[in-house]
């Protein structure tokens, strides 16, 4: 004997057996069936992932190495994890605060548009046009920051969505369980298909398999193949040979399962302690005694389960449980387990730590929680936790943005809806920059001074400094020569000095262009007292 298990069981080969005396090509098929089966399911003990997988032990090595999406052994995985991850944000209070926080640091209200072409006055019109287009570009109606948050949500709880670009400039937004592989009649020998995807042998997306929903949940029903040309799949990639995006949660899943299992535990208790909060002490008591106590105190008789007839005493409490029933010389004790104990809340923190690191982010962040330790630690962990929020937002900008901006743009131009830029800077039609909500300050007077110094040393400039406000350096100071224009205005027309009135230019760090107010008042005419 080799030891091997065999590939069926011998429950299943008696079965196949007795059908074999009756119908041998029947069996052949059975047999056939099961190896298949008891096959996919050997592989996805080997691919298996701790989120949709039920087991008590440890895990043991993995033997076999395969593609990302080959974790997934069916489609049923891939939508069984998607399911479960969306159950925790749906009805987990922390789960959803802390994926609202991601979305709110990282999208906000979503990136403004600046055309960048050496055309200026193309610049403006695209930028116009832009404006016109992107909230209506929805088929349904969603405005463009709304489906720029949905969209972060379902890549992180989900692992991918996609955008159908649709004819007359819509676009229409595709849930990542609703992209499967279709039916086997649909498929074309020379292709290959992962979770959906039609790729060439080389890997390259062809083809985007579509499937709508139908009216009973989880019914679905193959609606159509869609050309890679006109699908934006948006998901972040973690190896080269991924097809589909996996949630970003896969790894916390059962981390958020037990930090809510936990809370719950602790909510329970903790009730319980409030209920059985008292303890009280029987011992054929006389008359009522424990009516100042406790309440009402009655004995009355009872029979056992031998059928003797005993006294017992019920006492009505005002508040909490109605009545305990207590045998002469019975006790009921309270429950005080102090809970949650000391350890609970550096535990949950801990916990907490370990989830949050999914998305990149900081404890402090997560939770909002700067109680403890001094700004410039704080300071740090921000700062840290803003340049992983720039990477995320360069990694949004190449999957969606700019093919998404360049689509609009270059249909405009076809369309006689924009017009095109001067003859030279055609090549340089769609060439754009996107500047995104700046996150919030910990102390906004001891940054402004650190931006003030940084400027002075240059090793700040306009850009960077406005940057973090989600501001175009440009804008801002257009916007104050108009507001230094309008103050001269209305100081002359009103005989006061515009001095009095604008900002001193060395308080701003900077030096002066020229004469000063004092310098100006102060002059010398020559003319004596």
């Amino acid at each position: 004997m080799s030891g091997k298990k065999s590939i069926i069981t011998e429950a299943q080969a008696n079965t196949i057996r007795q059908t074999a005396k009756d119908d041998p090509h029947k069996a052949l098929k059975d047999l056939q069936a099961v190896v298949k089966v008891n096959a996919g399911i050997k592989q996805a003990r080997h691919f298996s992932i701790d989120a949709i997988t039920n087991t008590t032990k440890r895990r043991t090595p993995q033997r076999i190495v395969g593609s990302l999406d080959q974790e997934f052994s069916s489609d049923f995985d891939r939508r069984t994890l998607i399911a479960t991850a969306r159950d925790i944000f749906l009805n987990f209070s922390f789960g959803k605060g802390i994926l609202r926080q991601h979305i709110k640091n990282v999208i906000g209200i979503g990136p403004r548009l600046q055309a960048t072409t050496a055309d200026d006055e193309f610049n403006k019109r695209a930028e116009e046009y832009w404006t016109q287009k992107k909230d209506r570009m929805d088929i349904t109606g969603k405005s463009f920051s709304g489906t720029m948050r949905v969209g972060e949500q379902s890549e992180v709880v989900e692992g991918d969505y996609g955008i159908m670009l649709l004819r007359g400039g819509k676009t229409q937004f595709i849930e990542g369980d609703r992209i499967a592989d279709p039916p086997g009649s649909k498929q074309q020998k020379n292709r290959i298909y992962v979770n959906g995807v039609e790729l060439t042998k080389a890997g390259t997306p062809v083809a985007y398999h579509i499937y709508n929903r139908g009216k009973n949940p989880g019914q679905m029903k193959y609606a159509k193949r869609v050309e890679a040309d006109n699908f934006i799949h948006c998901f972040r990639a973690e190896r080269f040979d991924q097809a589909r995006g996996m949630s970003w949660l896969t790894s916390a899943v059962n981390d958020l399962q037990d930090l809510r299992e936990t809370l719950d535990a602790v909510k329970g208790k903790w009730k319980l302690d409030n209920v059985l909060g008292i303890a009280i002490t029987s011992d054929a008591p006389e008359s009522n005694e424990l009516a100042s106590l406790w309440g009402d105190l009655t004995q009355f008789d009872s029979t056992n389960s031998d059928g003797n007839t005993e006294d017992r005493y019920q006492v009505k409490l005002e508040q909490g449980i109605n009545s305990f029933e207590l045998r002469p010389g019975e006790k009921v004790q309270s429950i005080e387990s102090n809970t949650p104990n000391n350890n609970f809340e550096p535990f949950t923190l801990l916990l907490i730590r370990m989830i949050s690191l999914v998305l990149d982010m900081p404890l402090e962040i997560a939770l909002q929680y700067f109680t403890r330790g001094s700004y410039s630690g704080h300071r740090a962990s921000f700062l840290q936790y803003f340049e992983s929020v720039k990477g995320r937002r360069a990694e949004i900008e190449q999957t969606r943005l700019n093919r998404q901006y360049r689509w609009t743009i270059m249909r405009g131009i076809k369309a006689g809806e924009l017009k095109p830029p001067k003859p030279g800077v055609v090549p340089d039609s769609t060439s754009h920059e996107w500047q995104w909500p700046g996150l919030p300050m910990l102390d906004a007077d001891a940054e402004r001074r650190g931006d003030r110094e940084g400027y002075k040393l240059a090793v700040e400039s306009l850009s960077s400094i406005t940057g973090r406000d989600g501001k175009f350096w440009q804008d801002v100071s257009l916007q104050r020569i108009k507001e230094i224009k309008w103050i001269i205005a209305a100081c002359e027309k009103e005989g006061i000095d515009p001095c009095y009135v604008l900002p001193i230019a060395a308080d701003s760090g900077q030096e002066p262009i020229g004469k000063t107010c004092e310098e100006n008042n102060n002059t010398d005419t020559g003319d004596e007292e």
